[in-house]
């Protein structure tokens, strides 16, 4: 009996153990027999009576409960069901642990007991160190007359040893600070002297616990032994009061120990926050129990007096306790006593007053003073609910309200809303809406809708009033609607959802719009629909935008039947798309109101047609562009009649003054586009308003658009003909064929809408360049005269274009360039279309990947938000990813099926962890345990739905993939039925015309089968990816469709096979996880990804004139670890199914013929990162070695080769373990069983190891071999040599780094350093020629353009010509496209610049064209720093660069502002030479030659914090300052401008205004001395305080 028990409590712990650790040992159907097992063992252990028994069996289940309970949250790969079996032998277990521990401590051997106690306790819990301190202990619990101390010890729930261990702490604490040895004993006899009559021996030892937590910290914070002991004695006298008992009368129901326990907590945190233990006693406690409580039963008495001690808890932490909970106190209990809250007698619902008191208890929390929570319950909460409280006489349903009313608030101020939004701003205005609604039951309203006319209403309603009591019942259904709006925002909320625009926006549109259903039922069921709808799309913003359409229509148009308007506007909110829903506030304008719109007007909002919502939606179209039109011909008659009349007033008034004639219905395109309107009014009369029809109205619009835009000249010349004369103009404007052809007419209406919105529209104009160059080759394409042998016009046309476009210079340029490095002739000169027949297969993983993504998204992070609020990110491998991208693919990420996982135990653990505590543990806990099981049942349905789809007769789909060249074919790309910034009313419209446009980029499109053209593609793609041409091969982004179903995973597969086997590409590059997770996965179970990084040359200038970088997801810069690279050497490994593994051929747009095969060219080797090139060295130097053995082995070391060289690199870390770990010797040795040359040992493996490191330090050696073979590497290898320096720098920063390593990491510095140093050049840009000057410029306005991105870009007045005027004898304007400075879009490439800390200067703009061009003095534009010297003198004498590519490490620019002021406006040095004091050399050459100019004052803003940088790195300003001479230096040194970031992060700039003549007598002298012997130094401080007096 005794042998069994012990073999199985030893099982128990390693299976505690194991299931802890996640080991995959445990396998499911054995765990199930043991938790049988462990079960039944339980019974043996409570029941057996031996004592030395028990005590062995406790010592054990001790220490397996923590091991067991980890094991319920660490073990993901556990199924729900036995997790909740684990759960419930844990409380078990808990639950009977109780028991024994009675049975053990009630033997009659109590000495026996203690030493059995005393083994458990300290082998279990405590250090060695205290096992005096233990002994002690139990001495005093076994002395004379605390006999019965060790019953304490029993803890309801707890592990028994944590008051014995709080005993033991107090004993240890009275000794460190000389209290009477005494002492301990004395405490624990006034303890129990009243305290064990009061409660149970479990209540009592809770309590006392804490007590003697309490007492420790008195005693920690310095309170005498006399004070402690009196303290400690009124309070156990005071333990009869504060409890309500006067002996122990031991019921179920009695919690009043609890209340003690949360006192006893609150006076621990006062003496936590330096108050006393008696403010507590004397005044806090005092006050609570005086709060009126006398009308709730005595289950919400207790309720309610816990949660005013709780809120005690917060408030003892601030500086007036005692005002803040008086104040809380009185607001509460004077709101509950007030009006319809007395009415309803919400004194006594315990519920609500608990949401006050949390209420109180989040402003004290979040520091907020008493006055803010007075005026909360005071003026907030109650006057936000007068209203609805009017409502109803039934004191259930208004409880119910209020309660739901306030708890959704509490969850909504938790989740960031302001809470004087909720109470006064957002639902007021809800409730008189309400308050304004006639709401009926159901039958009663569907009984009023059937009525036809408002007298048989009218006839409906006095029956209704006379025959039953639904009027009275009106009150009733308003505050059912208000609780059921509040349970659905409560739902938002907890999904992590901002339902700000929800309250503010939806809502009172909702509301308003279905008022007339006349019941709260249908008005809930269409809200939450439509709550639905949008948030399904994440689109509560689009609420906003139709509330304000909405609000304009009613208010500013006078309707005669409102209702249809409301009919339409109901359409949109029940479709809730996004598209449609902006596609239709287009046209909702203030112009819309006039006269000629007034028929259109009708058709559109009040639906005369009974259009479906697609025609309206297409109506919308159509308005928002005639309205576009004659917006900007005002726009543009304004702006040409100010021009003429400040010309009039600037010259002498000879000409009569222009007259405001601003009428756009006269202008050459508002005549026109009369027209339009009024071929519209007939189409719509006759109800002919069919696609037809309107695709006609469409291109007549969008071929205004373009005559608009390239026909300006024309405009002009013809403004004075009347309409139809210009009609007639217009129509003979546009080839026939074109006008004739509809699909070339979709993409020049699409391309018209695209140049509209980059040119004239609300829309950024960053990229009008764009726009600009797309109209010029539209120009070409129009002005094409067809040739006499020509047989098709359009076709010829569109080649033309088409060569048109490729034969532009910098096109030539860098298709040449491309073609040198390997790319075939054929992509730049046609479209190359790949036929391929594959299986027919829905794409069931990305379905399960897209439940998941949800899954994980509304379940998990409500959960985090719940347990850390405020909470923004998480971090993921280094990387801070935000919520609500946590598990979402977007442009940034592709997420695979294991990516997904990850990311959900990285929240699972951190959920776990915070969850132990919690208030909400229980719901929390169920809440995951659900989502856990939904998981697993969408594990099984994807399981079984493979299998189906496996056992399946497999149809064939055919599919069209094109990789693009033409113009027009490019621009078609990325319609509106593909989601993204690229559609036409995206963000980044621009990118399809940009890429028409381009040589170096395109993109590549998927089509299936056109349903009406069988054995064709179709015109629109479903899926299509961008790409960019680098030196080294393609680079893949990432994947877009339509959202269609099916599994296109092997059309891209071969197409990447095809293209590298024709020698159409030098390579393929696809970064991690794209073109997304499903081709990246499918490629690298062939194919290894990169075990380094190598970096990528791409040629991208083609509007290197505008100085505006182009926009991509993010940049091509490297080739990471973990892309994959499919080349000709490694493509072949790339298997297909046996039916496709064929040799193909792309086929030629022209006439579909197929290409001919490419002979493969010499491409340039890529050059590997620093990482990789060590790695290949050791390498190939481990197999030439002849003493090296198993060189077999040398591949699979490779990964974690890789690893250790990276980590070694950038952090300095030298840990052998990664290769030790990374090669698993067994798993070797088995593979090549039978292979006795193969087999290797232990010692075997570390030589190898051993050699490995021995040769990757010998490499980063010779590196430093010479100073010769140092510059070689900068000059080469420049890349290297700054991976390199930042290795130096890791290992001077890392800690665990031995002083000799960092001795010799900081000698190798410095000579890097010193090459750094003697290889820069600095030029004054007074010094250099007309065209480096410009060159110089724009490359540090295209800097300041990404230094600045992420600050919402600097002030808009400093544009490119601004800089330029800087260097310019006289100012000049430059084309308004390089004039424009908008917001930087895109992410800032992170290492590439640091943040810039000199800010925008704010001379006056009228100050630049009041006063002489510099002020009278030569042009002096300031410095710049060259890595490397790339200069040479012209003809002239002046220095010029002999590239266009500067490389530019550190500049500082600035202009006179005044005769005697001069302002460095910009400055910035690039993060590989930071420390070599770049700036500040720049600032002091800046103070010499300003100095000889007369300056007396240069002034500069800089970022707060950088001044301190710029002293401690020079040796000079640090001296002065030191000396206390900065005020005399710097005279003026004040805040100056705030600037915001995109991040919403504040910067404050200070201004400085520096004495130039000061600091240059100090400098003369600084350097004098410093020149010559140090015991001159004496007489350096006498002399320059001489200087000062002078």
């Amino acid at each position: 009996m005794e042998q069994v028990p012990h073999v199985l409590l030893r099982t128990i712990i390693v299976i505690a153990r194991l299931l802890a650790q996640n080991s995959e040992g445990v396998h499911i159907v054995v765990f199930e027999k043991l938790v049988k097992t462990m079960s039944h063992l339980w019974h043996l252990v409570s029941e057996n009576p031996e004592s030395n028994f028990l005590a062995y069996q406790l010592k054990f289940v001790e220490e397996a409960l923590p091991s067991l309970r980890n094991a319920t949250t660490s073990v993901h790969c556990l199924p729900d069901q036995h997790k909740l079996t684990l759960v419930q032998i844990i409380e078990t277990i808990e639950k009977n642990r109780e028991r024994a521990w009675e049975n053990f401590l009630e033997s009659k051997n109590l000495d026996h007991v203690n030493h059995q106690l005393y083994s458990i306790i300290t082998k279990i819990t405590l250090n060695k160190e205290d096992q005096e301190l233990a002994q002690q202990a139990l001495g005093f619990l076994s002395s004379e007359g605390v006999s019965t101390i060790p019953k304490m010890l029993i803890s309801f729930r707890a592990i028994p040893v944590d008051l014995f261990l709080s005993f033991v702490n107090l004993i240890k604490v009275t000794g460190n600070k000389n209290f009477s040895y005494e002492t301990p004993r004395t405490i624990i006899e006034i303890f129990t002297s009243s305290a064990y009559s009061l409660w149970p021996v479990i209540e009592a030892s809770l309590i006392f616990r804490r007590f003697l937590d309490l007492i420790v910290a008195l005693v920690m914070n310095g309170d005498t032994e006399e004070k402690i002991l009196a303290v400690a004695s009124k309070l156990v006298t005071s333990f009869s009061t504060i409890s309500g008992k006067q002996s122990e009368e031991s019921s179920d129901k009695d919690e009043s120990h609890k209340r003690l326990c949360v006192i006893l907590d609150v006076m621990l945190l006062a003496t936590d926050n330096n108050h006393s233990v008696e403010l507590v006693m004397d005044e806090i406690v005092p006050l609570i129990f005086a709060f009126p409580t006398k009308d709730l039963t005595e289950e919400g008495r207790e309720f309610v007096l816990m949660k005013a001690l709780i809120f005690a808890k917060f408030a003892v932490c601030r500086n007036d306790p005692t005002g803040f909970i008086k104040a809380t106190l009185n607001a509460i209990n004077s709101l509950l006593c007030q009006g319809n809250w007395a009415a309803n007698n919400f004194a006594n619902d315990y519920q609500i007053i608990e949401v006050l008191f949390d209420f109180c208890g989040l402003l004290v929390r979040r520091m907020q003073e008493i006055r803010s929570i007075e005026t909360l319950i005071d003026y907030h909460i109650k006057n936000s609910l007068t209203i609805p409280l009017s409502w109803s006489k039934n004191k259930e349903l208004n409880r119910d309200m209020t309660y739901h009313f306030l708890t959704v608030g509490l969850q909504a101020v938790l989740n960031g809303m302001n809470q004087y939004k909720y109470f006064v701003f957002f639902f007021p205005p809800i409730f008189e809406s309400i308050s304004d609604i006639q709401l009926w039951s159901n039958d009663v309203s569907v009984r009023l809708g059937e009525t036809k006319t408002k007298g048989a209403e009218e006839e409906a309603l006095d029956e209704i009033y006379t025959n039953n009591e639904e009027e009275s019942l009106q009150g009733d259904y308003k505050v059912q609607l208000i609780i059921q709006l509040t349970k659905i925002l409560g739902e938002e909320i907890s999904k992590g959802h901002d339902v700000g625009t929800l309250i503010s926006e939806g809502f009172p549109l909702i509301l308003t719009l279905y008022a007339k259903t006349r019941c709260s039922g249908g008005i809930i069921n269409m809200t939450r629909h439509v709550v639905n709808r949008f948030q399904s799309n994440n689109n509560f913003a689009s609420l906003l935008e139709l509330k304000f359409a909405w609000d304009l229509v009613r208010e500013k148009f006078e309707w005669a039947n409102m209702e249809k308007v409301n009919n339409t506007f109901r359409l949109l909110l029940q479709k809730g798309n996004r598209n449609y829903t902006k596609t239709f506030i287009s046209s909702c304008k203030l112009l819309m109101n006039e006269e000629k719109y007034s028929c259109i007007r009708e058709y559109l909002f009040n639906n005369k047609g009974e259009f479906k919502l697609n025609q309206i939606i297409q109506l919308s179209q159509i308005m928002g562009m005639i309205i576009d039109l004659f917006f900007f011909e005002r726009k543009k008659l304004d702006q040409e009649y100010h021009s003429a009349l400040e010309a009039w007033n600037n010259g002498d008034k000879t000409d009569p003054e222009p007259v405001a004639e601003i009428n756009p219905d006269k202008s050459t395109v508002g005549k026109i586009a009369q027209t339009v309107i009024h071929s519209l009014e007939k189409i719509l009369i006759s109800g002919e308003f069919v696609e037809e029809n309107i695709s006609k109205v469409r291109e007549h619009l969008s071929r205004l658009i373009l005559y608009r835009n390239l026909f300006p000249d024309e405009l002009e010349k013809n403004k004075d003909l009347p309409a139809t004369q210009l009609n007639e103009i217009f129509a003979n404007k546009f080839p026939r064929e074109v006008v004739e052809d509809q699909a070339t007419m979709n993409v020049l209406t699409s391309l018209s809408q695209r140049i509209d919105k980059l040119t004239n529209r609300w829309y950024s104009k960053k990229y009008k360049h764009v726009a600009d160059k797309a109209v010029q080759c539209l120009d070409a394409f129009f002005s094409w005269k067809p040739r006499a042998e020509s047989k098709n016009h359009l076709e010829d046309r569109i080649k033309f274009l088409t060569n048109y476009v490729s034969s532009l210079p910098k096109n030539v340029e860098i298709s040449e360039h491309l073609m040198e490095m390997g790319y075939s002739p054929q992509l730049f000169s046609s479209t190359m279309t790949l036929n391929v027949t594959i299986d027919d297969k829905e794409n069931i993983l990305e379905n399960f990947k897209s439940d998941l993504s949800k899954l994980y998204q509304t379940g998990y992070i409500p959960m985090l938000t719940k347990l850390y609020p405020g909470i923004k990110d998480i971090s993921v491998n280094g990387l801070a990813v935000p919520l609500d991208e946590m598990f979402v693919d977007n442009w940034k990420q592709s997420l695979s099926l294991e990516d997904l996982r990850s990311r959900r135990n990285i929240v699972l653990k951190k959920i776990d962890k915070e969850l132990k505590g919690h208030p909400e543990k229980n719901l929390l806990t169920n809440t995951k345990l659900t989502l856990l099981s939904k998981e697993e049942k969408f594990e099984t349905n994807f399981e079984e739905a493979k299998m189906k789809q496996s056992l399946q007769i497999t149809q064939k789909r055919r599919y069209w993939v094109k990789v693009q060249c033409k113009f027009l074919k490019t621009v078609a790309t990325c319609g509106g039925h593909i989601v993204g910034c690229y559609a036409p009313d995206g963000d980044h419209c621009e990118k399809p015309i940009e890429n028409a446009l381009k040589s170096n980029v395109t993109f590549i499109t998927l089509h299936d089968e056109d349903k009406e053209n069988p054995g064709n593609p179709s015109s629109s793609e479903i899926e299509n990816l961008e790409v960019i041409f680098s030196d080294q091969g393609l680079y893949v982004y990432k994947l877009y469709t339509n959202g269609h179903k099916y599994d296109t995973t092997l059309a891209w597969v071969i197409l990447f096979k095809t293209l590298l086997e024709n020698n159409l590409v030098p390579a393929i590059i696809l970064p991690k996880q794209f073109p997304n997770s499903r081709i990246f996965t499918h490629i690298e179970s062939y194919i290894d990804p990169q075990m380094f990084g190598s970096t990528l040359s791409v040629r991208d200038d083609f509007f290197e004139e505008a100085n505006i970088e182009s926009y991509y997801d993010f940049k091509a810069e490297k080739i990471k670890i973990g892309d994959i690279v499919l080349d000709i050497d490694n493509i072949s490994d790339l298997e297909l199914p046996e039916e496709l593994n064929t040799k193909r051929s792309l086929l030629s747009s022209s006439k579909m013929k197929p290409l001919p095969r490419q002979a493969a060219k010499n491409v340039p080797a890529r050059q590997k990162d620093l990482s990789g090139t060590i790695m290949t060295t050791v390498i190939a130097a481990m197999t030439k070695d002849p003493t090296v053995k198993h060189k077999s082995t040398l591949k699979a070391f490779g990964r974690s080769l890789g690893q250790y060289i990276t980590d070694l690199l950038t952090a300095g870390n030298r840990n052998p373990s990664t290769l030790v770990v990374g090669f698993d010797l067994n798993q070797w040795n088995k593979k090549s069983k039978g292979k006795e040359e193969q087999a290797m040992s232990e010692k075997d493996k570390n030589e190898i190891i051993s050699k490995f490191i021995e040769l990757i330090d010998r490499e980063i050696d010779t590196f430093f071999e010479s100073t010769e073979k140092l510059s070689s590497e900068f000059h080469q290898f420049t890349e290297h040599f700054f991976e390199m320096k930042a290795y130096l720098h890791a290992v001077i920063g890392n800690k665990n780094a031995s002083p000799e390593e960092s001795r010799v990491a900081k000698e190798r510095l410095k000579k890097i350093h010193e090459v750094m140093f003697n290889n820069k050049k600095r030029i004054a840009l007074s010094e250099c020629n007309r065209r480096t000057q410009e060159i110089l410029i724009r490359w540090i306005f295209s800097n300041e353009d990404k230094v600045w991105r992420d600050r919402g870009g600097r002030p808009g007045e400093e544009t490119l010509h601004t800089f330029m005027n800087f260097v310019l004898p006289e100012p000049v304007s430059l084309p308004e496209e390089n004039s424009r400075r908008e917001e930087r879009e895109g992410e800032a490439q992170e290492g590439e610049v640091r943040r810039e800390e000199v800010g925008p200067r704010e001379t006056a703009k009228e100050h630049e064209l009041e006063k002489p061009h510099h002020y009278g003095h030569a042009p002096f534009g300031g410095f710049v720093i060259l890595g490397k010297d790339q200069t040479e003198r012209d003809e002239n004498g002046l220095l010029m660069l002999t590239t266009r590519q500067p490389y530019i490490v550190s500049y500082c620019i600035g202009d006179y502002v005044a005769k005697d002021r001069y302002e460095i406006v910009t400055a910035w040095s690039h993060n590989n030479y930071r420390g070599l004091g770049c700036a500040n050399k720049l600032y002091l050459e800046t103070i010499r030659v300003v100095e000889k100019e007369g300056v007396e004052i240069l002034l500069m803003d800089i970022i707060t914090g950088a001044w301190d940088k710029i002293t401690r790195s020079n040796s000079m300003i640090q001296l002065f300052t030191d000396l206390g001479l900065f005020q005399m230096l710097v005279p003026v040194f004040q805040e100056s401008y705030q600037n915001e970031t995109r991040e919403g992060k504040v910067e404050q700039f200070m201004r400085l205004e520096m004495a130039v003549i000061k600091i240059m007598k100090v400098v003369r002298i600084y350097e004098f001395f410093a020149s010559v012997s140090w015991p001159v130094w004496v007489i350096f401080f006498s002399l320059l305080l001489m200087c000062f007096n002078l």
